[in-house]
């Protein structure tokens, strides 16, 4: 009787314990994860800040910009953020940029090819960019409000 109250003892304990490191591994707060959102776009203002990109024209520096725009994407997209409110807004960051960046690396090779085919393939590289961009204005104002901070 006294072994099966030792290991009713033992077994209560580990549970105790492991609902305590459950709640230690638990999700980031609010704070951190507005803090990580508004770093990222600390980031993303430097880096532009750092390039030195000249013009859009030049192939070189299209190439540059769609390099550092996978950067970022990439910093956003492993940002790990849970929170609902702050997530809609990492996922449409991340599909803006992936827009953004396919429509430099495909708008040159559409206007090199001169092809009046190719005007109705131009027109939709654009609607996709502007599509992922109409939402970010209030999704980005949401999160600020929730966040009590600005991220420009």
């Amino acid at each position: 009787m006294v072994y099966l109250g030792q290991n009713v003892r033992a077994a209560v304990g580990v549970l105790v314990l492991s609902g305590i490191l459950l709640v230690g591994c638990g999700p980031e707060s609010k704070e951190v994860q507005c803090q990580k959102l508004k770093n990222a776009f600390e980031s993303v203002r430097k880096k532009v800040q750092e390039s030195d990109i000249k013009s859009f024209d030049n192939p070189e520096d299209a190439t540059k910009l769609a390099g550092i725009i996978d950067e970022v994407a990439g910093e956003f997209r492993g940002l790990g953020l849970t929170d609902e409110k702050l997530k809609g807004t990492q996922d449409l960051i991340v599909d803006l940029l992936s827009q953004m960046n396919s429509a430099i690396r495909e708008l040159p090779e559409l206007a090199k090819t001169k092809n009046p085919a190719d005007i109705p393939k131009v027109f939709a590289v654009v609607q996709k960019v502007q599509k992922a961009a109409e939402q970010l204005p209030q999704s980005l104002k949401d999160s600020e409000e929730y966040c009590g901070t600005s991220f420009q």
